[in-house]
């Protein structure tokens, strides 16, 4: 179970042993199929936010693991960027992570941002959640046109509203340090061969009922 097994700190690292050092990998791709970002923050029970309080409550009570279900990806070749990891599913979780990561060291310096170019989408250049341009205004933010920007940004006003109050309490570094060596992800790779759209459609139209099996697979190895 080890080897499928990853904390947060081993899925963006790329350091000795890492998900992506392990698999020969540079970063996680998003590839131009995928749907885009589009994680809710609009309500305490939307995902953003609730992804924040769950890891925060299992923090608290001193949870040894906390578990953000699987990821699936499947090694991919790039023309121009060589070995990557593509993520057919687990795109939501891994950017959520990935603009928590950012905003972190925005309000720490000390702390280091492990996701920085670690994860990339097709459709943008460089690393979009440290270049993110958030509007002085919430209102500004109905002006932005393209759907993953838009819900990035009501991520990170989500996200540093509940960062704000941890430092407040004194316990953001605490937070940073749990989210990275207690909260894991099982990682499914599939073969290179398989058809990668058709995964993602089976698994976001719930054609197969791949969850459960994923998860079971990942405790029984």
């Amino acid at each position: 179970m080890s080897e499928l097994v990853y904390s947060i700190k081993q899925i963006f690292n790329a350091g000795n042993k890492s998900a992506l050092t392990d698999n020969k990998a540079s970063f996680y791709y998003i590839a131009p199929y995928q749907r885009g970002y589009k994680w809710e923050s609009n309500s305490s029970y939307a995902q953003v936010p609730q992804m924040l309080i769950d890891i925060y409550e299992a923090f608290v009570y001193g949870t040894t693991e906390y578990f953000l279900q699987y990821i699936t990806v499947k090694k991919l070749k790039l023309d121009d960027k060589g070995d990557v990891l593509e993520v057919i599913d687990g795109q939501q979780r891994l950017t959520t992570l990935s603009l928590l990561l950012s905003r972190i060291v925005v309000r720490n310096s000390d702390l280091k941002n492990i996701s920085y170019k670690r994860l990339q989408y097709f459709r943008y250049d460089g690393d979009i959640f440290t270049s993110l341009q958030i509007p002085d205004s919430e209102e500004e933010d109905e002006n932005i046109i393209h759907q993953d920007r838009y819900y990035m940004v009501k991520a990170v006003r989500t996200i540093d509203k509940f960062l704000k109050l941890l430092e407040e309490n004194d316990k953001l570094e605490a937070y940073y340090h749990y989210l990275l060596d207690s909260v894991k992800l099982i990682f499914n790779i599939e073969d290179e061969n398989t058809n990668s759209e058709e995964v993602f459609e089976n698994l976001n139209n719930n054609k197969v009922p791949l969850t459960n099996q994923y998860l079971i697979k990942g405790l029984l190895l």
